[in-house]
């Protein structure tokens, strides 16, 4: 009797994109949104700004002016694209046993199950990466190669605070006003509501220990009788939300990639309208071919001999900042 699986590529992909993406602090705090279906794997971005201006009083019944148009302007991304690739085997059932209310023969539905969640784990694993590294201005892969650099993409010069926290002179609420006086000039007419920066464990923790801040927090505690509680999952200091990403995964090179590098952080506007975005393009499959792309897809291949069914999961995720000078990068070191 030949192997029967049931599922269809439309009917695994289907299934596997109804499990949500929980992965991850940037997912968490969406910066990016749902995601964008894109028929093309090649992203098209509109560089141009819808106009905006200070109106200017007319007399009632007289010529009312136009707003001019934005000058027209596109730039044009390839999206990544990243399959991997798992199997059933017949070593995957065969004498393994669930404890289900019970000890129960493991079935070809627990494994499928089983391989579902990995490979959706993966994949979020992986845009969680994607989205850290477009925070900072670039998108590099689990090979730790540059996919693209958006500020040489934009034309636009990378801007680095350097808070200089070994200084215990410094002035670090001055620091943070600078950051969020560097984004406030380049809105350009974009809404947000705050700066929100992630900052590796290193920087922290010189930021936490820094006398001006402590003594601020020790004060704080001082008048409310409590103690000093963990503020690594965020706290307000001058004109930033900090927070401590520490973050690190195994890419595909067997190598471990840290989201972001020891004494860094990136600064980033909240309550933007349309500055973060996430594309998804369809994936190498013919039947998906010029068709809105989702986030994640699976298709299987029944193996010869039947010796069980391979799973080949893809997905081409763009996440991307449009307007890259709103990306501040924070040093704790002192500056070149």
């Amino acid at each position: 009797m030949s192997f029967n699986f049931r599922y269809t590529g439309t009917q695994l992909t289907t299934r596997v994109n109804r499990v949500p993406n929980t992965y991850g602090r940037i997912n968490e705090l969406g910066f990016f949104g749902a995601g964008r279906g894109s028929n093309s794997t090649n992203i098209e971005i509109p560089t141009a700004d819808f106009a905006t201006a200070i109106l200017g009083h007319m007399p009632r019944g007289g010529d009312v002016p136009f707003l001019s148009d934005p000058a027209e302007g596109s730039i044009i991304l390839p999206a990544p694209y990243f399959p991997v690739m798992t199997s059933i085997t017949p070593g995957d059932i065969q004498n393994q046993m669930v404890m289900d209310a019970g000890p129960r023969p493991k079935t070809l539905a627990d494994v499928l199950a089983e391989k579902m969640l990995q490979l959706r784990r993966s994949h979020a694993l992986t845009l969680e990466y994607l989205r850290m590294q477009a925070l900072k201005g670039k998108l590099i892969d689990g090979k730790n190669k540059t996919l693209h650099d958006l500020h040489a993409v934009f034309g636009i010069e990378k801007v680095t605070v350097y808070f200089d926290l070994a200084n215990e002179d410094i002035n670090v609420k001055e620091k943070t006003k600078e950051v969020a006086r560097l984004i406030e000039t380049n809105l350009r007419g974009e809404t947000y509501t705050g700066v929100h920066a992630m900052v590796s464990p290193e920087f922290f923790d010189l930021l936490e220990e820094h006398p001006s801040v402590n003594r601020y927090f020790l004060n704080q505690a001082a008048a409310s009788g409590k103690g000093t509680e963990d503020l690594r999952k965020g706290f307000r200091f001058g004109s930033i939300l900090f927070e401590e990403y520490n973050a690190i995964a195994a890419g595909i090179d067997g190598q471990s990639h840290r989201f972001i590098e020891p004494g860094m952080g990136h600064a980033v506007p909240l309550g933007t309208t349309d500055t973060f975005r996430s594309y998804f393009a369809p994936p190498h499959q013919i039947s998906s071919a010029n068709l809105p792309g989702m986030e994640l897809y699976i298709s299987p291949y029944i193996l010869p001999h039947d010796a069980g069914v391979e799973l080949k999961s893809e997905s081409s995720p763009l996440p991307i900042c449009v307007r890259p000078e709103l990306l501040i990068e924070l040093s704790a070191a002192s500056g070149p």
